[in-house]
């Protein structure tokens, strides 16, 4: 929707993704109204955008755990009022809503398994309302299933989604876990360390009196002027955990993956600044500790990184997070591509810049749009290669685009090399070079081609097994 309404420029995702999640911010305030306060509620939502925008989760990029979110946290608000109400069509809610997290990423499976276990643990109509649960998750589900079945890609749909997902969650022994989960949190502690001892403040504040009067009899949340329900603290841990539970999942522990947990995270601490104390003259409240102490982890945060928050200019942010991956040429290539091709022309990117395609608007000439499933330690690595090769051969791509970037072929130490021979083969006979992006170190010009490029070209020619002066290169099909 983001990419038909808006554009597929940066700036587009980035405007969708950010109007995006207003929708978690304003599911995240319910979620702290109906649990603990209104003040705690607004405090979180703060939190929550704070977590959904910094470098430290990768959440300056709309990446997938940006819109997972969103129904997580609605599938937890859903299953709260299920409950509370008795109600079957807030548990259908809850588990259409479940599985629309998981269908924006399978590790949100463990939110899913928590509000099922929460419905079957606390409601009064368990069977009931469990099985609204499960319709509600089989009516988002069973479209997507049918959509792929129809469409004749159904093995390739299970491959994706659910066959190398399992092989490449395998890989990471247990014994590795810890290592890489610090290396990656040891970074995000060093932002957030301020909204973390909020967090954990308000997950030692179990129950208490804030806001000074007795729980709705109706059982339902705190609601204006209400204490939060004694449980409330709990709920969030535990909802929070299995989220954890989810970033685990495979062992690599990548930075972007711990938003999951960000709206559990920002709801303690929503909790931990209503609970700091205050002096007697700002009773009942405390209302303005609280303000001054979300206000003050806010700052911190975006003053431990004054170069992402109050200067410079994206590019430069992007080499700053990402280092040498072609972000920003990639723009620059797409329009390349753009420009030289018709909409029935296919082109293939030789690396894992699926971005690429998107700027060019063209469909890729083989369903590896990134290369990462051919060069892991997976036993039918190889047999994939050999899909890629037969793909090229019987597609003719307009243009490949050759990526040499390490980061994006993770090559490990099994990695096959048949993929690369035949490439390499194909581009001898019946490719040109035409266009090449070159680091940044390497020239000032961040795209050449023509006679420049030729005469570079022709001086140190290119080889997928040595150093490279070049990011990416652009080949044409030579009879085009």
């Amino acid at each position: 929707m983001i990419l038909r309404a808006l554009g597929s420029s940066p700036a587009a995702i980035h405007w969708g993704a950010q109007i995006y999640s207003l929708g978690t911010l304003a599911v995240v305030f319910a979620l702290g109204r109906r649990l603990f306060s209104p003040l705690a509620g607004l405090a979180a939502a703060a939190f929550a955008a704070l977590l959904g925008a910094d470098h430290s989760l990768l959440a300056n990029a709309a990446n997938t755990e940006t819109f997972m979110i969103l129904p997580l946290a609605g599938a937890l608000l859903a299953t709260l009022v299920a409950v509370e109400r008795d109600a079957a069509r807030w548990a259908l809610a809850a588990g259409a809503l479940s599985m629309a997290a998981v269908l924006f990423k399978q590790v949100a499976v463990t939110n899913l398994v928590f509000c099922a276990l929460w419905i079957v643990r606390s409601a009064r109509r368990k069977g009931a309302l469990a099985s609204a649960f499960a319709a509600g998750g089989a009516l988002a589900l069973l479209p997507v299933l049918a959509y792929f079945a129809l469409a004749g890609a159904w093995d390739a749909f299970l491959d994706a989604t659910v066959g190398h997902n399992l092989r490449y969650s395998s890989r990471v022994g247990l014994a590795e876990y810890p290592g890489l989960f610090w290396f990656s949190f040891r970074k995000i502690l060093g932002s957030f360390w301020p909204i973390g001892i909020l967090a954990l403040i308000g997950a030692a504040r179990r129950g208490g009196d804030v806001g000074g009067t007795s729980r709705p009899a109706d059982g339902g949340g705190a609601g204006e002027g209400g204490a939060p329900r004694p449980d409330a603290v709990a709920i969030v841990g535990a909802w929070g955990l299995f989220a954890f539970l989810g970033v685990a999942m495979g062992g690599y522990f990548r930075e972007h993956y711990f938003l999951q947990m960000a709206p559990a995270v920002a709801l303690l601490a929503g909790r931990g600044v209503e609970a700091l104390p205050a002096p007697s003259r700002w009773r009942p409240s405390g209302r303005k500790v609280a303000l001054w102490a979300a206000a003050a982890a806010i700052a911190l945060t975006i003053l431990a990184s004054p170069w992402y928050y109050l200067r410079r200019g994206p590019e430069e942010k992007c080499r700053r997070i990402y280092g040498d991956n072609p972000f920003p040429e990639s723009l620059l290539v797409g329009r390349y591509l753009a420009e030289r091709t018709r909409p029935e022309d296919t082109i293939f990117v030789f690396g894992s810049e699926p971005q690429i395609l998107a700027y060019a608007g063209r469909r890729s000439a083989s369903r590896y749009i990134f290369v990462y499933p051919l060069m892991g330690p997976f036993e039918d690595a190889r047999a994939r290669q050999g899909v890629v090769l037969e793909d090229l051969e019987q597609n003719r791509p307009r243009y490949i685009v050759t990526v040499f970037v390490p980061n994006s072929f993770l090559f490990s130490e099994t990695t096959h090399t048949e993929v690369f021979r035949g490439i390499e083969g194909l581009l001898a006979s019946s490719y040109r070079v035409v266009a090449a992006t070159p680091y940044r170190w390497v020239s000032p010009h961040p795209f050449i081609a023509g006679e420049t490029l030729l005469g570079i070209w022709n001086a140190t020619p290119m080889t997928f097994g040595g150093p490279t002066w070049a990011s990416m290169v652009i080949w044409e099909r030579a009879e085009a």
